[in-house]
């Protein structure tokens, strides 16, 4: 296991729960709590939504430089939506889902910025049809205060989709979350939180389309 990050090992899974490499956990129904660090038992409650471009390295720097402290832990979180093109992202190839290996190049830069500065990370793809879903329901899950997402500032072809994701975090997180997003030239602070989080903030009944996402730890 390589230092500064994160490994997450489920045994003795079924053919169901694997593809093409990647352990695949379904928490579609679970209860809430804070994420810790396996074999630490760190509570981490900064979370950065990481992507393909540029703007999310300038996320991971800012937050490190703003809000992350020196020695903690963070989450690195990356959705995978059935619009997301594969060779985009430079992850996965032939339509196919990307591999344990391959995310984990996916990741490196990001926990190499974070190891640099002492921040252990944990690495966790989130699968959903709908990243700004999926993002919320970690967040709310997970007892999340502090979520940074990268966003593009000018109007190109993808800034659409990134902008509709900050405003539907911006309208959607739980006032327990800040929000901030990040582009090369500005960021800001899009949400502050207003109340402490509580311990498991979902019910294990919780069903429904809005619970549909997985999650997956590398």
């Amino acid at each position: 296991m390589r230092e500064n990050r994160d490994a997450y090992l489920a045994p003795d899974l079924d053919d169901s729960n694997e593809i093409h490499g990647m352990i695949k956990e379904d928490r579609s129904i679970a209860g809430g709590g804070q994420t810790t660090m396996d074999g630490v038992g760190v509570a981490i409650t900064t979370a950065i939504a990481i992507d393909k471009d540029k703007n999310s390295q300038h996320a991971v720097k800012w937050a490190l430089e703003n809000v992350v402290d020196n020695m903690s832990c963070i989450v690195l979180l990356h959705v995978l939506t059935q619009t997301t093109l594969p060779d985009e992202a430079g992850i996965g190839k032939d339509g196919r889902p990307p591999t344990e290996a391959e995310m984990q190049q996916f990741f490196q830069p990001f926990s190499s910025l974070c190891a640099l500065k002492g921040v252990r990370t944990k690495e966790v793809v989130l699968k959903d049809s709908d990243a700004s879903n999926a993002l919320i329901l970690y967040v709310t899950r997970n007892a999340i205060t502090h979520l940074v997402v990268g966003y593009r500032s000018r109007l190109t072809r993808a800034f659409k989709s990134s902008s509709d994701v900050a405003s539907s975090l911006q309208r959607s997180l739980p006032d327990t979350c800040n929000l901030y997003a990040v582009s090369k030239s500005k960021n800001q602070k899009l949400k502050s939180a207003i109340q402490s989080p509580a311990p498991n903030t979902l019910s294990a009944s919780t069903n429904g389309t809005q619970n549909s996402s997985e999650e997956v730890d590398l």
